[in-house]
């Protein structure tokens, strides 16, 4: 397996948590809730294969798979940590570990309470697999303004060798 040496590619990751109080529950779930993974600035993440999410374990089942558009629905009636394993389309790359933090109350007792987070994946020397994936991603704001300079710089040399 092939690395690019020296170089770090950074992508920005909003994961996050919605939930909503049931009006009449008929069950002990008091809330609906919306487990989610994006990108704060919509550029595609297809460099990313799944995630694995480990719930709290009165659920049924605990530990679950989702795939892209990276999102999970569920019922409940109580907060906790939903650890999160994210792992990535080149195999080579070792996956990586977030906890998140389900919120089902608010402070003002808002309809909806919203928690998330941004989350900044580093990938040093990445793959030259995972580095061609990521090349191809439209530029986008989500690191300094030397990342910014680099990979746009990577990214205009790339074009400029793939010309006839």
């Amino acid at each position: 397996m092939k690395r690019v040496e020296d170089v770090n590619i950074t992508r920005s990751i909003l994961i996050g948590t919605s939930a909503t109080l049931i009006k009449n529950p008929t069950t002990d779930n008091t809330h609906t809730w919306k487990f989610y993974i994006k990108s704060p600035t919509n550029t595609p993440m297809h460099y990313i294969s799944k995630a694995v999410l480990t719930l709290h374990e009165t659920f049924k089942e605990p530990v679950r798979t989702i795939t892209h558009p990276f999102i999970l629905e569920e019922k409940g009636w109580g907060e906790f940590n939903i650890n999160v394993k994210l792992y990535f389309n080149d195999l080579n790359e070792k996956f990586i570990t977030f906890s998140h933090f389900l919120k089902l109350y608010g402070e003002n007792n808002e309809d909806i309470v919203v928690n998330e987070k941004r989350e900044t994946i580093v990938f040093r020397s990445p793959s030259k697999r995972l580095y061609d994936m990521l090349g191809d991603e439209e530029m986008c704001d989500d690191g300094s303004d030397e990342e910014r300079i680099e990979s746009a710089l990577r990214y205009v040399l790339k074009k400029y060798e793939e010309l006839p």
